[in-house]
């Protein structure tokens, strides 16, 4: 899937990582309530966390790229 520069959404957006299933699939759950798809390849930590992101736009709807661990 490839990402057009132009749909990236610059605004780090805060949430709590929801689940990921065994193939690594899940969702973050935004603080207005909207679940984010996201890929655990692009974070690393394990558990329940609060992150930070940024949306991205691709031909399957919205992801969650640039996840990183809420202080």
């Amino acid at each position: 899937r490839r990402i057009h520069p132009l749909l990236l959404c610059e605004v780090k957006m805060k949430g709590f990582i929801k689940y990921f299933d065994a193939k690594g699939w899940g969702f973050i759950v935004t603080e207005n309530g909207d679940e984010i798809f996201f890929h655990k390849k692009v974070f690393k930590e394990k558990g329940i966390l609060a992150v930070e992101f940024n949306v991205a736009k691709d031909d399957k709807g919205d992801r969650a790229i640039n996840i990183k661990k809420r202080e």
